[in-house]
């Protein structure tokens, strides 16, 4: 016949996880000092920011460090950010929603991107307008995304 011993080496037991798991806790926080979260950077509803989440979540880790330093510089450029939210957002009707052989996905959009602001700062700083710098900047993130097989961009203008 048992006693009751089982009980109390179930109450030193769960004392025991919960000791574990708070030890657990600090070696977790160190681990996130450097998380972006590109949440505070724009306005996302909940569905758009599970989208933009499975797009970054999917990325390797050095292009999320690309993607990150991306969305600081495009705070002050409103276009740009706009359209980097708007890819971001996005989400596929098809299971492969870029044109091209091997379907290159949000990475390449990213490039483009990127070689737009790089192209429209050159322009800007150069002493061209706004208006040709966006030109300019327009058609070579077009160049970019032609050579990893995007012809059209992911989202509809509304």
């Amino acid at each position: 016949m048992f006693k009751g011993v089982s009980q109390e080496s179930e109450e030193e037991y769960q004392y025991e996880e919960e000791t574990q798991s708070e030890e657990e806790v600090p070696e977790d926080e160190q681990g996130d000092n450097n998380y972006f979260d590109i949440y505070n950077y724009f306005s996302f509803t909940n569905d758009e920011y599970a989208n933009a989440m499975d797009k970054v979540n999917e990325m390797y880790p050095e292009d999320q460090n690309v993607l990150n330093a991306f969305v600081v510089e495009v705070q002050k450029d409103r276009v740009l950010k706009d359209r980097l939210f708007r890819e971001l957002i996005v989400k596929p009707n098809k299971k492969r929603p870029y044109k091209g052989k091997d379907s290159p996905g949000f990475m390449c959009i990213l490039r483009g991107l990127l070689e737009n602001k790089t192209v429209y700062d050159g322009i800007v700083n150069g002493g061209g307008t706004e208006d040709q710098a966006r030109n300019a900047a327009a058609l070579a993130e077009r160049t970019v995304r032609r050579k990893c097989g995007i012809a059209k961009k992911a989202n509809k203008s509304e």
